[in-house]
């Protein structure tokens, strides 16, 4: 499935977020992904040091590196603007995974994910060209904030691969996620398998460093086709 992971880049959620001193600031692009098939944590963080005054960036060596679920992960890129720590952690979903990594004043800093696993959800009906489908969803975890969006990645038994988004926010009392006929009028008439996709992105501003988080959680396939 890793060959369809660029199909699930989506525009930004613009959000207004407290500005950063012009001292020289870590920026932190952080992001994981949790595939429930594989019991799997990807993570990968780019890190620069930025000067706001002179507008240069360079790579920000992390003393001790950067961690996720407490565990190192390897330098495996570096350019004049950052370098980019990558890991993979085989794991049990959890509740809060954390990035660790230390500011060049030394202070230790944690950010903590918060996007929870899928828990509830039921394919309704096959999918049609005619009318979308619906999944639905019995537990109020599993709702879009503003912020959020749920993709369906319908992956057909002969490698084609399809990608049905909605956007945030859908409330919990609504009960379930309809994806209308537009989203999957280019959808093959074949049977394959559809995986969902929640995504979350979180502006990141506190004293010296900026950036964000990026969560996706991947549910398990579900065995599909679809028809008109």
């Amino acid at each position: 499935m890793k060959a369809f992971y660029f199909l699930l880049l989506s525009a930004i959620v613009s959000c207004s977020v407290p500005s950063v001193s012009n001292e020289p600031h870590v920026v932190a692009d952080l992001y994981y992904r949790y595939e429930a098939n594989t019991s799997q944590y990807t993570a990968e963080a780019k890190m620069t040091l930025r000067d706001s005054t002179l507008k240069v960036d360079t790579a920000y060596m992390v003393d001790g590196g950067v961690s996720f679920l407490n565990s190192g992960m390897r330098n495996d890129l570096r350019n004049d603007n950052f370098i980019r720590y990558k890991g993979i952690t085989k794991a049990e979903a959890v509740d809060g995974p954390v990035f660790s990594f230390k500011l060049p004043s030394g202070k230790q800093l944690s950010i903590p994910g918060t996007l929870a696993p899928f828990d509830s959800l039921i394919m309704g009906p096959a999918p049609t060209k005619n009318f979308g489908f619906t999944v639905y969803h019995t537990n109020k975890k599993d709702f879009l904030a503003a912020n959020e969006t749920l993709s369906a990645l319908f992956l057909a038994d002969d490698g084609t691969a399809k990608l049905a988004t909605m956007q945030g926010p859908k409330p919990p009392n609504e009960g379930a996620f309809t994806f209308i006929r537009e989203t999957v009028s280019d959808w093959p008439l074949t049977t394959g398998k559809i995986t969902f996709i929640k995504r979350r992105v979180t502006p990141i501003s506190m004293d010296g460093v900026e950036g964000q988080l990026v969560e996706e959680v991947y549910s398990d396939p579900v065995v599909t086709a679809m028809v008109n």
